[in-house]
């Protein structure tokens, strides 16, 4: 079978290896689309702490089950699926009480073992998700990062809440929508590349704001009056960007740390304990995310039309990631096909 491996950074090798074999309690994939997310830009460029080359990359994917061990339930040869990518430990404290997102040990394909970048793909039939077989496979694999994005919305309440969203990526749209299904009062997003606002306009975010010369405070003010954000939903992880955010939250209100911070940040401890500012971290998300997430795409209750910016076949792996890379503030989501 053709797999992709990232031998080193910035080299993208193709080759041949055997099929997989099955355990009992794994499901044989026939992968049909990946999705390219920032994660797999920091391995592609060696910037990632946690992995090491050679390493065969991609955590988002959508796949078509062929062959099922004895032990698996509730799938059959020829359903469709999405794949949850993590591997928990289900031993740890987080694990024990359903945080598992939160393991003491869990890996994640495709960054510290190797992803689903090959053609088939064996894997243990409950980190998979049955989706319908009539979801185009443009929104499908779309269902992961969307997840995340439902566990970011749902990590404060939301409903009837002054949300702020900031960063317009992927993940900060999908947060955006996402919190206006669980009946947010108003959601406002910002980001500083016009090509994301726009699409979020599409998406029908209530306000959409180029942050590149207006400072967040005024961005608060502006759309939310003296009331002010109930909730900011830190979807960058830049250093500079969170002294801003901690600089224009109100009294009470609830930061939710979504984007990957790459250093350490200074905060003012003195003004979230004065003010109750609560600060929430968020990573990644459970499996009801994920049925979440299955349900609302499958409903049109999300809007994902314009998400996918590029689409290469497997062969073109290495164009992908280049032109990845350099077109980042115009580049939602870059999609890898297998049946192209």
């Amino acid at each position: 079978m053709l797999t992709v491996r990232f031998d080193e950074a910035y080299k993208v090798v193709l080759n041949e290896r055997e099929a997989p074999s099955l355990k009992g309690n794994e499901v044989l994939l026939k992968m049909l689309r990946l999705g390219v997310c920032g994660t797999d830009i920091q391995v592609y460029m060696g910037k990632n702490k946690y992995m090491k080359f050679p390493i065969v990359p991609f955590h988002e994917g959508v796949a078509q089950i062929v062959e099922t061990g004895e032990e698996v339930q509730g799938f059959s040869t020829g359903d469709r699926v999405v794949v949850e990518p993590l591997l928990p430990c289900g031993e740890c404290r987080p694990c024990k009480i359903g945080r598992y997102n939160a393991c003491d040990k869990f890996t994640c394909l495709g960054v510290q073992t190797d992803g689903l970048g090959s053609e088939y793909f064996a894997i243990d039939y409950t980190r998979v998700h049955k989706i319908p077989q009539d979801l185009p496979l443009e929104k499908a694999v779309l269902i992961e990062p969307f997840a995340v994005g439902v566990h970011a919305a749902k990590r404060e309440n939301v409903k009837d809440a002054n949300v702020l969203v900031v960063g317009a990526g992927t993940i900060g749209n999908f947060t955006a929508q996402a919190a206006k299904v669980l009946g947010a009062r108003k959601v406002v997003i910002t980001d500083i590349s016009d090509f994301k606002i726009e699409l979020a306009q599409k998406c029908g975010i209530d306000s959409c704001v180029n942050s590149s010369h207006l400072p967040l405070k005024e961005v608060i003010e502006d759309n939310f009056g003296s009331w002010g954000a109930d909730i900011i939903i830190d979807c960058v992880g830049v250093k500079s960007v969170f002294g801003e955010i901690l600089n224009a939250a109100g009294k009470a209100t609830t930061i939710v740390i979504v984007g990957n911070y790459k250093e350490p940040v200074e905060i003012d401890l003195t003004k979230i304990q004065r003010n109750e500012i609560n600060v929430k971290g968020n990573i990644t998300y459970t499996k009801e995310d994920f049925r979440d997430a299955i349900d609302w795409m499958s409903s049109a209750r999300i809007c994902t039309e314009g998400f996918i910016t590029d689409a290469y076949d497997i062969e073109e792996t290495g164009k992908a990631m280049e032109n990845a890379v350099k077109a980042s503030l115009k580049v939602m989501k870059t999609m890898i096909c297998f049946d192209k």
